[in-house]
C-alpha cells in the first residue's frame, strides 16, 4: 500500500464504504484500526492532533521580570529603553540568571514587545475593507516568472495579466522579458480579447516599463515616455500601489492570477510528461494505453507519480505533483484533447468540478444559462450543482457543448450512476429536468426522465405475467398463459394482472412448492385442503422491543376472493371443454372448491360491521378535522409570510408559535426557520404548501364524496356549466371524469366548494394565466395518459407533478394527527380518502336524501351499494329500516327501485327551479312541501341571495314601521307577531352580511377556454403505492381476478 496522507486515507475508505465494503475489510486493507475506519466514516476531515503541553524553560523564572522592564520602557524616553543586550546582562546582574542563553532572550522579547503594546493599547490598528467594483470599469495588472519547456531545456519567461476586477475574467500572455515592448503589448492584446478597454482605474505596482521614478511615499509617479504616450492613446487611468504586502493587498488578484497559471502550467505539463511514456499517435490514444482508465475508483494519481520517479521526471515532492494533477487533466478534458469514459469520470476523486473548466474553455453561455436556471426555481444548490456537474461529465465525455446532449445521452449517464455510484446525488435524474426546462431538447421529448423507468415499464404481455414466477411445468404454464389470453379481451389491464398474480403465485406456484413435482390440476383431497387452509392466512413480521422480529399469523382478507378466482378457474375449464374439447377438454377436473368454502356473506358481513363503525366515529368528528385544516392552512401562510419579512437570525411569532428565521451560508430558494429551544427546522415554503393542499382535498372530498381516484383526475376542464331552459340561469357543475364504474356524471358545484376551487386554480395557474399541462401514469392500466391540465397538481424540483393517491393519503393523515382525535377504543382514529365518501352517503340519506338520487351522485350502478355505504346506528334503527324497505317494497312497484328517467330527472331539477323566491332560494327537501305556510322571512330554510340585501332592508324598516302603527293603535297581538319576523329578518341580513364579507374575498373561477388552458411545457407523476383494501369502493380492492373492476 503507498504511504498516503491522512486526508487521503479518509477519502479512500468513504469511497470503499459507498462500494458497499465492510469496516473489517476496510480496516485490513489499510491496515488501520476499525476505530479509524469509523472516524473517516463519521468525517471526511481528520481530527486535529492534541496540542501538546508546551516543555519548560529556564526562562520561565525570569518572564516576568523582563514583562515588566518592557512595560516600564513604553513610558521611557527613546534613548532610555532597554535594548536586548542590556536586558540580557540585568539579568544576569541582578538576579543571577544562569543556564539561559543571549538568543533565547532575544527571541522572547521579541515575541513578547509587539504584544505587550497590544496589551497596553498602544498597538498599530490594522484594518481591511472589502473593496467593491463595477462592471467593466477597474482592473489589475502584473507581470511574473514563469519555466517553460522549450526545445527540451528550461527557459525562464515573463507572464503578463489582466484581470478585470469584477468578474474575475483574466487575460494572459507571455514573453521572453518584462521589457516595455511585452508590457504595451500585453496591453493590447488583452483589450483586444475583452473587446474594449477598463472605464476605471487600472491598479499597478512600480513597473520598470511604466515608472521611471517612485516620488516618496505617495503615490505620484515618474512615468516612463512611452507608457505616458500610450495611455493618452487608450485613455488608461493607472492607479499605482503602494510597495510591500500593502499594495500585494490592493491588487491581491491579479498577483493569485500568477500564482494560478504557474500551477495550472506545472499540473499540465506533468500529464502531458507521463503520457509521452506510452505509445500513440494522439493524447487519447495513449491515455487509453496508460490502462488508468480501466477502473474509476483506483487512484491513477499514484500511477502517474511512480511512472515519472521511474523516468526520472519527478523534479518536484511527489504529494504535491498528485496534488496537482486533477487540474493539468482537467485541462486537456476541458480542450477536448481527452474524453475518459463516463463511468471513469463518475467514480473518480479527481478531477472533480468540471463544470467550472467548462465554462471557461468549452461552453461558457450553456454553463452560464444552466446556472442562471438554478436561481430561478425552488430547488437548493445541494441538488442543482451536482446536476450541473453531471451535465458536465457528459460533455467531458462525449465532447461538443451543453447543445449537443442527447436524451441518449441522459439515459447512459443514469444507467452507468446507478452501477457506480449507487444512493449518490450523482445518480438523481434532475440533470435531465434542468436541460429539458431550459430548452435543450426537442418539443416532442419525455417531460420526464421516468418514462424510461423500468418502474413505468408499462403493459406486458400475457407470457411475462406468468413467466415472472418462474412455473416448473411446461404445460400448466402454457394452459395458464392461454386462460389469461382467453379472458384478457373482456376485462381491464389491471383485473388481469390481479387475475395472473392469484392463479400462479398464490395458487399453482404455491402447489409446486408444497408438491414439488406436481402436473396436474386434479388435486387430491389432501393437497387440496391444504392450500385451502394456506390462503386463508398470512405471516405478519414485527420489530419487538428489543428488536427481535416477531411473526403472527393473521387471517389474509382476500382469501375468498382468492378462492372465488381459482373456483371461476376451474368452472372455466369445464364449461370451455364443452365447446371445445380437444383444446380444454385434458384440463377438465373437478373443481376442488366447493361453493360452500366460500363465505362472501360472512366476510362481508364483517366488513359492514367494521366500516359502519369508522363511520360513527368519524361523522361527529369531521368539523374538527375541517377547522384544523383551515387553521393549519391560514397559520402556515401566515408564518412563511413573516418569514420573508423577516431577517436572519430575528425571531417571529405566529398564533402562539415563536421561530427564528435560519441564518444561511449559501443560497437556497427554500425558506427555513427553526425552534430557538430544540433547533428543530422547518421547511416554511414545504410546510404551507402541505397544509393548502392538505385543507384542498379534504374539502374536494367531503363536499363531492368523489373516490380518491376521481380527486386525482380533475382538470381544468372539469369546471363546466349548465343553463336552465326557463330562467338561463347558469349553474356551475362539476364533471367527474369516468373512473370504477367507466361513467362520467356531474355535480353541482356549491358556493364554498367554488372558493375552494378558485384558490385552488389560481395557485397552480402560470404567469400568464394558463394551467399547466401535466402528464400522469395510470397504475392500473399502466400508460400514461396524454397532457392536461390537472387540479392537484404541484412543483417537484423542475416539473410539476400531479399530486398521487399516495401523497394525499399522507397528507390527510398528517393533518389528522395534529388534532390528536381517537376512535371508539381509544386508539388514534384512522382516515382514509374513502372515509369521506362514506360519511357523503350517510350524511346525505339521513337528511332526506332518496337514496336513488344519492347513487347518481356517487355513480353507483347498484341501490344496494350507495345503501351498503351509509351507516346505520342504533339496533333499532336497523330492525325499522329493514323492516321499511321489505314493506315497501313488496307495497310499492318495482319501477321505483330502477334508473330514474329522462322526465323524473327534469322533474328533480325542476322542483329547484319552483324553490325561486323574491329574497333568494328556498332550502327544503326534494318532494317536501312548505311546512311554515309561506313564512319566508321566519323560516330557516331561506337561503337570501346576497344581491336582495337591499329589498331584505326594505322589508325590515316595514316591519319597524308596522310595529309602530300597531303599538299606536293597541294592536298587541300583531305587535307580537311583527317583532318575531323583524327578529328573524335582522337574522337573516346579518348573515347576508357574512356571506358578501365571505364572497369579497373569493376570486372569480371562470369557465375554461382554450387561449386559458394551454400552457407549453408537460410534466409528469410519482407512482403512487397500490390502495389498502379500505380505499375503495365496497371496502376491497384486492378483488376476485376473474371478476372485472365494474360494480
Amino acid at each position: 500500500m503507498p504511504l498516503m496522507s491522512k486526508v487521503d486515507l479518509f477519502a479512500a475508505i468513504r469511497r470503499d464504504a459507498r462500494a458497499g465494503m465492510s469496516v473489517r475489510a476496510m480496516a485490513g486493507k489499510y491496515a488501520v484500526s476499525r476505530r479509524t475506519i469509523r472516524a473517516a466514516l463519521e468525517s471526511a476531515w481528520p481530527a486535529p492532533r492534541k496540542a501538546m503541553p508546551p516543555r519548560a524553560s529556564k526562562l520561565d523564572d525570569y518572564k516576568t521580570i523582563i514583562d515588566d522592564i518592557l512595560r516600564t520602557d513604553l513610558d521611557a524616553p527613546r534613548k532610555q529603553r532597554h535594548t536586548v543586550t542590556r536586558i540580557y546582562d540585568r539579568l544576569i546582574a541582578e538576579h543571577d540568571m544562569q543556564g539561559v542563553s543571549y538568543s533565547v532572550v532575544r527571541r522572547y522579547v521579541a515575541d513578547r514587545k509587539p504584544k505587550i503594546r497590544v496589551e497596553a493599547g498602544r498597538g498599530p490598528v490594522n484594518v481591511f475593507f472589502p473593496q467593491t467594483h463595477r462592471p467593466a470599469e477597474e482592473a489589475e495588472v502584473d507581470f511574473g516568472e514563469v519555466t517553460i519547456n522549450l526545445r527540451g531545456e528550461p527557459v525562464t519567461c515573463m507572464l503578463f495579466a489582466l484581470r478585470l476586477s469584477f468578474s474575475g475574467k483574466a487575460v494572459h500572455r507571455i514573453f521572453a522579458s518584462g521589457g516595455t515592448e511585452a508590457f504595451l503589448e500585453g496591453h493590447v492584446h488583452a483589450f483586444t480579447v475583452l473587446g474594449g478597454v477598463p472605464t476605471g482605474k487600472i491598479r499597478y505596482d512600480n513597473l520598470r516599463a511604466a515608472v521611471a521614478q517612485v516620488l516618496g511615499f505617495s503615490r505620484q509617479r515618474v512615468e516612463t515616455t512611452r507608457w505616458t504616450a500610450f495611455r493618452s492613446h487608450f485613455s488608461v487611468d493607472a492607479f499605482y500601489c503602494q510597495p510591500g504586502l500593502q499594495g500585494a493587498h490592493e491588487k491581491g488578484g491579479v498577483e493569485g492570477q500568477i500564482g494560478w497559471f504557474r500551477r495550472r502550467k506545472a499540473s499540465l505539463q506533468a500529464v502531458l510528461d507521463w503520457l509521452e511514456l506510452y505509445p500513440g499517435q494522439t493524447w487519447q490514444q495513449r491515455w487509453d494505453a496508460t490502462g488508468a482508465s480501466r477502473d474509476g475508483q483506483r487512484d491513477w494519481r499514484l500511477q502517474v507519480s511512480a511512472d515519472l520517479a521511474a523516468a526520472g521526471l519527478l523534479d518536484r515532492h511527489p504529494g504535491y505533483v498528485r496534488k496537482i494533477l486533477g487540474t493539468g487533466l482537467i485541462q486537456l478534458i476541458g480542450g477536448d484533447y481527452l474524453r475518459p469514459s463516463l463511468g471513469w469520470l463518475m467514480a473518480t476523486s479527481s478531477p472533480l468540478r468540471i463544470a467550472n473548466e467548462m465554462a471557461k474553455v468549452r461552453d461558457p453561455q450553456g454553463i452560464a444559462d444552466l446556472r442562471a436556471a438554478r436561481l430561478l426555481n425552488t430547488v437548493g444548490d445541494a441538488t442543482m450543482i451536482p446536476a450541473i456537474e453531471k451535465i458536465a461529465l457528459i460533455m467531458a465525455a462525449k465532447g461538443g457543448a451543453v447543445r449537443d446532449v442527447t436524451i441518449g445521452d441522459c439515459l447512459e449517464s443514469m444507467r452507468i450512476s446507478r452501477e457506480v455510484l449507487p444512493g449518490q446525488t450523482r445518480s438523481s435524474p434532475v440533470f435531465y429536468q434542468l436541460l429539458h426546462a431550459t430548452g435543450h431538447f426537442p418539443a416532442d421529448a419525455p417531460p420526464t426522465v421516468r418514462m424510461f423507468s423500468p418502474v413505468f415499464a408499462g403493459q406486458v404481455p400475457v407470457e411475462q405475467l406468468v413467466d415472472r414466477y418462474q412455473v416448473t411445468c411446461r404445460p400448466v404454464r402454457d394452459l395458464l398463459v392461454d386462460y389469461l389470453r382467453e379472458r384478457q379481451p373482456a376485462i381491464d389491464y389491471g383485473t388481469l394482472t390481479s387475475l395472473a398474480t392469484t392463479l400462479v403465485l398464490w395458487f399453482w406456484k404455491d402447489l409446486e412448492r408444497h408438491q414439488p413435482g406436481i402436473d396436474s390440476l386434479r388435486l387430491s383431497p389432501e393437497t387440496a385442503a391444504a392450500w385451502k387452509q394456506r390462503i386463508r392466512t398470512r405471516i405478519v413480521r414485527s420489530r419487538g422491543a428489543d428488536g427481535e422480529i416477531i411473526e403472527t399469523t393473521v387471517e389474509r382478507g382476500t382469501a375468498a376472493d382468492a378462492l372465488t378466482t381459482v373456483r371461476s378457474f376451474y368452472l372455466d375449464l369445464a364449461q370451455w371443454a364443452l365447446d371445445d374439447p380437444a383444446r380444454w377438454g385434458p384440463w377438465a377436473v373437478p373443481c376442488p372448491i366447493r361453493a360452500s368454502d366460500i363465505q362472501h356473506k360472512k366476510m362481508n358481513s364483517r366488513r359492514k360491521a367494521r366500516m359502519d363503525q369508522r363511520t360513527r366515529d368519524q361523522l361527529p368528528v369531521l368539523p374538527v378535522l375541517v377547522e384544523a385544516v383551515d387553521r393549519e392552512r391560514k397559520a402556515a401562510a401566515a408564518r412563511l409570510a413573516a418569514a420573508r419579512t423577516a431577517q436572519p437570525g430575528a425571531t417571529f411569532t405566529v398564533d402562539g408559535v415563536t421561530l427564528r428565521l435560519a441564518v444561511l451560508h449559501r443560497h437556497s430558494p427554500r425558506v427555513w426557520a427553526e425552534e430557538p429551544v430544540t433547533g428543530h427546522r422547518h421547511d416554511l415554503i414545504r410546510e404551507e404548501d402541505n397544509a393548502f393542499w392538505a385543507w384542498a382535498a379534504v374539502e374536494v372530498l367531503r363536499t363531492t364524496g368523489i373516490r380518491v381516484e376521481e380527486l386525482t383526475e380533475l382538470s381544468h376542464h372539469s369546471l363546466v356549466h349548465y343553463q336552465t331552459p326557463a330562467s338561463g340561469e347558469l349553474i356551475p357543475l362539476l364533471q367527474i371524469p369516468p373512473s370504477k364504474t367507466d361513467e362520467e356524471r356531474l355535480l353541482v358545484i356549491l358556493p364554498e366548494l367554488a372558493d375552494m376551487l378558485s384558490a385552488i386554480v389560481c395557485r397552480i395557474r402560470n404567469p400568464d394565466g394558463s394551467v399547466p399541462l401535466v402528464v400522469a401514469y395510470d397504475h392500473h392500466e399502466k400508460v400514461w395518459n396524454p397532457p392536461i391540465p390537472l387540479l392537484f397538481q404541484r412543483a417537484i424540483a423542475l416539473e410539476t407533478r400531479p399530486i398521487p393517491i399516495a401523497g394525499i393519503r399522507i397528507l390527510i393523515s398528517d393533518a389528522l394527527s395534529r388534532t390528536g382525535l381517537t376512535s371508539s377504543t381509544g386508539q388514534p382514529l384512522q382516515w382514509r380518502p374513502h372515509d369521506f365518501r362514506r360519511i357523503f352517503t350517510t350524511d346525505a340519506i339521513m337528511n332526506g336524501m332518496p337514496p336513488h338520487i344519492a347513487q347518481l351522485l356517487l355513480g353507483h350502478k347498484d341501490i344496494n351499494t350507495t345503501m351498503g355505504y351509509k351507516a346505520v346506528y342504533p339496533e333499532e334503527a336497523i330492525n325499522g329500516h329493514r323492516a321499511f324497505i321489505a314493506r315497501r317494497r313488496s307495497l310499492r312497484p318495482s319501477e321505483e327501485y330502477r334508473h330514474p328517467t329522462d322526465a323524473e330527472w327534469d322533474e328533480f331539477l325542476g322542483h329547484f327551479e319552483r324553490r325561486r323566491l323574491a329574497l333568494g332560494d328556498c332550502g327544503r327537501a326534494y318532494g317536501t312541501s312548505c311546512i311554515h305556510e309561506h313564512s319566508c322571512v321566519r323560516c330557516p330554510l331561506l337561503r337570501v341571495d346576497p344581491g336582495q340585501r337591499q329589498r331584505l332592508i326594505d322589508i325590515r324598516d316595514n316591519l319597524t314601521a308596522r310595529i309602530a302603527e300597531a303599538q299606536h293603535e293597541g294592536w298587541l297581538g300583531e305587535a307580537e307577531g311583527l317583532r318575531i319576523s323583524l327578529a328573524a329578518a335582522k337574522e337573516k341580513l346579518a348573515q347576508t352580511d357574512i356571506t358578501r364579507q365571505r364572497h369579497t374575498t373569493a376570486i372569480e373561477l371562470g369557465m375554461p377556454s382554450f387561449p386559458g388552458i394551454t400552457a407549453r411545457t408537460i410534466t409528469a407523476q410519482a407512482t403512487p403505492p397500490t390502495a389498502s383494501a379500505e380505499d375503495c369502493d365496497g371496502g376491497a380492492v384486492d378483488r376476485p381476478p376473474s371478476i372485472t373492476h365494474d360494480e
